[in-house]
């Protein structure tokens, strides 16, 4: 399994920064034996991490670690299916070892959004009234 790793440096060794834009580097791990390759971020730190998001992409990646994604990204990776996971501020190799023992919060939505779960409210629906339903 290939796992994407938005990083300050080209290795494992090398913090998470607070934000998917501001990584230097991107990282793609192959889980099954530990090897990694690392990319430069050619739009450099403070882009819209698009260039980031279609290596991500054409790598197959499963999940992406990293900090906040600004919602252009964002979108791109949920279309994708890719599984986003906040890691910021860990070194790379913690934070894939926290990922594994599922202790890594969910990216579920882009930086700036709230999430809010939908309540179910099973007693919302009101048929009175439509008593035959056949």
């Amino acid at each position: 399994m290939k796992i994407a790793i938005a990083a300050n440096g080209n290795t494992l060794e090398d913090s998470i920064p607070d934000t998917f834009e501001e990584s230097a580097f991107l990282l793609i791990v192959e889980t099954d034996d530990g090897s990694y390759e690392a990319f430069k971020n050619p739009q450099g730190k403070g882009s819209a991490g698009l260039a980031m998001t279609r290596e991500i992409i054409k790598h197959d990646c499963e999940a992406l670690i990293s900090g906040s994604i600004e919602k252009q990204a964002f979108d791109v990776l949920m279309k994708a299916q890719v599984t986003r996971y906040m890691g910021a501020n860990c070194r790379a190799t913690d934070a894939l070892h926290l990922m594994d023992a599922n202790k890594l919060v969910f990216i579920r939505v882009p930086n700036g959004e709230v999430w809010t779960p939908y309540i179910h409210n099973n007693n919302a629906a009101n048929c009175k009234g439509h008593e035959d339903y056949s």
